[in-house]
């Protein structure tokens, strides 16, 4: 069962099946002492790292919509959006 408390209104919907079924790029933020890979099982739940940031505790994956409740349920996980984009530090500004 998802933890719908840590998934933003976009997600929620998403998982409801409101939004089109596929890959999504989610903001995951983690609690403090995790890490992604090590402390989060990305493989397992067939998401793809794309980015984190260890200052703000904020990943960016490619992660299936039927996966966001599992990605939900998992200790350290404390908020996900999804929709969004970290910017690359080294990107120009748009």
């Amino acid at each position: 069962m998802a933890n719908l408390s840590k998934l933003s209104p976009k997600a929620k919907k998403a998982l409801i099946g409101a939004c089109a079924p596929g890959a999504v790029t989610a903001l995951v933020e983690l609690a403090a002492g995790f890490t992604p890979g090590d402390d989060i099982p990305l493989q397992d739940l067939g998401a793809t790292l794309r980015g984190w940031s260890e200052e703000s505790r904020i990943m960016t994956l490619s992660i299936d919509v039927s996966h966001l409740d599992d990605l939900s349920d998992l200790r350290g996980v404390t908020y996900i959006e999804i929709g969004g984009k970290l910017a690359n530090p080294g990107d120009p500004p748009e």
